[in-house]
């Protein structure tokens, strides 16, 4: 795997977990912790896909950040799950 790939692996990771906390900070007013995941997910996706289309394209963009997006939702939505049920 080349050098310039790993690179850009690592930066969709970072830019993917931060656009997901930044945009869970904005909808931190919904009640419904499964819903708020969900809005942050679908915010954060449309943007970064919106963003790295101009570079990669779209079927670029989704194959960068659509996977560590996804990843970064899936253990939101399993840790507000969790928090909903009380269980530990």
């Amino acid at each position: 795997m080349p050098p310039y790939v790993i690179g850009q692996l690592v930066g969709a990771l970072v830019i993917s977990f931060l656009l997901l906390r930044a945009t869970l900070w904005t909808v931190r007013r919904v009640q419904n912790p499964l819903r708020r995941v969900l809005y942050a997910y679908a915010m954060s996706l449309a943007f970064a896909v919106l963003i790295a289309s101009f570079s990669f394209g779209l079927v670029g963009a989704l194959a960068n950040y659509g996977l560590p997006l996804t990843l970064f939702a899936s253990i939101e939505l399993w840790r507000a799950r969790k928090s909903k049920t009380g269980t530990s």
